[in-house]
């Protein structure tokens, strides 16, 4: 129930980030040159609160906002250099000619491929992150170097077991 809740919340941050476009859209018609920018920068940062909340809450277990906020930020990037190769691509390849009436059904299906692609690579970077920062922490209570952990020598890490120093 809750993380129904948590993608109806998703649905209306999406709906106050276009009122909040076209509000600026409004609100600067009498500078244009600098409406792509605010609008631009309005866009990321309301596409990373949503992701950020989504990878916050969504998951079974518990994830900091400092990493959520950094995979929400990851996402939103992919999410708008997406939309905006789909409008380039709209703009420039005239799509429709090829498949008639069922064009944008056509780039609709793939916009939809490409969100979900990119909502679920954020959500994979964001447990990466979680994780390696989770095992960090706990090589350092347990009194472990984690520098190695950080070069990929996890082995080094490791102290010797019992085992190896035995002699016949």
């Amino acid at each position: 129930v809750f993380s129904f809740g948590v993608v109806l919340a998703l649905g209306f941050l999406l709906i106050v980030s276009m009122i909040a476009t076209t509000v600026l859209q409004v609100a600067f018609t009498r500078l244009p040159s600098l409406l792509p920018a605010v609008s631009y920068a309005t866009m990321l940062v309301l596409y990373a609160l949503a992701f950020a909340f989504l990878y916050r809450y969504l998951p079974d277990r518990p994830v900091a906002w400092r990493q959520s906020l950094l995979g929400g930020l990851i996402t939103s990037g992919l999410f708008a250099l997406g939309r905006y190769a789909i409008g380039l691509y709209i703009a420039t390849a005239a799509p429709g000619s090829a498949y008639g009436s069922m064009g944008a059904l056509v780039i609709m299906v793939v916009w939809i491929y490409y969100a979900t692609v990119v909502f679920l690579v954020g959500a994979l970077i964001t447990a990466v992150i979680d994780e390696r920062l989770r095992a960090r922490r706990t090589l350092r209570n347990a009194g472990m170097p984690t520098e190695a952990v950080a070069d990929g020598n996890v082995d080094s890490a490791r102290p010797a077991s019992p085992a190896t120093h035995a002699s016949g």
